[in-house]
């Protein structure tokens, strides 16, 4: 790699060194970085800051490109998210799943119940009702889940409880403008405080597309704005208890209204944070604070 003086090898650290902090953008272009290094106003000339600008671009371009992770997928996210690939037999039984979902989308109003003020329907499914329709394929899907989430150690690794999973089968219905929810946990964050007190096992929830459509769900890694990220059919997005999301689309793709995104959500439940199907916590972990107040869902539009 090609040297150049110490000053404007200075500068070019000086720049880098300040990307994602406050410091980043200045208002001054290269010429602050520059004069910072040592530079005199009449040395910043034009060919030294085309220079400059080739320069850093040049040798950091690889870095940024090293660093297209998708976030769900970054190293720091692990302990609270994970995707997960799905193993040949659960997609098996996604696809005779899809089957009988799509009887019970025909009476939808029956079988079906609308999450909050949105378009999103959701059916909770009981593996001990033995006289609704769909048992056996209900017991089958219960089986299969678990034995896949055993088999990839999340079980044991969160101190799950097999038997106490609960799965909600999902679509969207587009029957309202609402197609998105707002930022919400799926568990309260009060038991969660016991973790600074003891040791705590998180409960986790899972989000499994059942189509090629896919879905869609928003997660909040800080204040702000949300993180929006497509789940493809193969996959399951696995998010700790106090993760911050809101499930559906906000409107990112062609012919959304065409489609349901039809998908599978489950409650991987421990013993220290029971689950509560149907609830969903608005609320800051101290409180004080709607999290919808702080965490931004952007509205995009249809292409």
């Amino acid at each position: 790699m090609k040297t150049f003086e110490p000053r404007f090898e200075q500068a070019i650290t000086f720049k880098f060194n300040a990307k994602d902090t406050n410091q980043e953008d200045m208002g001054e272009g290269n010429a602050f970085w520059l004069r910072r290094a040592g530079y005199h106003e009449e040395e910043i000339t034009e060919h030294l800051l085309d220079t400059f600008k080739r320069v850093f671009c040049r040798r950091f371009k690889p870095a940024a490109e090293v660093l297209r992770i998708s976030e769900e997928e970054q190293p720091w996210n692990y302990c609270w998210v994970r995707k997960k690939n799905l193993s040949a037999d659960m997609i098996g039984i996604l696809t005779r799943w899809l089957t009988f979902v799509k009887t019970l989308e025909k009476n939808k109003n029956t079988y079906f119940e609308r999450i909050g003020v949105t378009s999103l329907k959701q059916r909770k499914l009981d593996p001990l009702a033995k006289r609704a329709p769909g048992y056996e394929i209900i017991q089958e899907l219960y089986n299969e889940s678990n034995k896949f989430f055993d088999q990839e150690g999340l079980f044991e690794e969160f101190q799950a409880d097999p038997d106490k999973t609960i799965i909600h089968a999902l679509f969207t219905d587009h029957d309202s403008n609402i197609n998105f929810q707002q930022p919400h946990t799926d568990f309260d964050y009060l038991p969660c405080r016991k973790a600074l007190e003891r040791s705590f096992n998180y409960s986790w929830t899972a989000h499994m597309p059942i189509t090629i459509e896919g879905s869609w769900i928003t997660l909040w890694f800080g204040t702000g704005n949300g993180y929006t990220i497509k789940i493809p059919f193969g996959t399951v997005l696995l998010l700790r208890s106090d993760v911050i999301h809101g499930g559906g689309t906000p409107v990112v793709e062609q012919n959304t209204k065409s489609k349901k995104f039809r998908r599978l959500h489950y409650y991987l439940v421990t013993e220290d944070q029971p689950a509560y199907p149907g609830y969903i916590n608005p609320i800051t972990y101290d409180g004080l604070y709607s999290l919808s107040d702080l965490h931004v869902q952007i509205t995009r539009s249809e292409l």
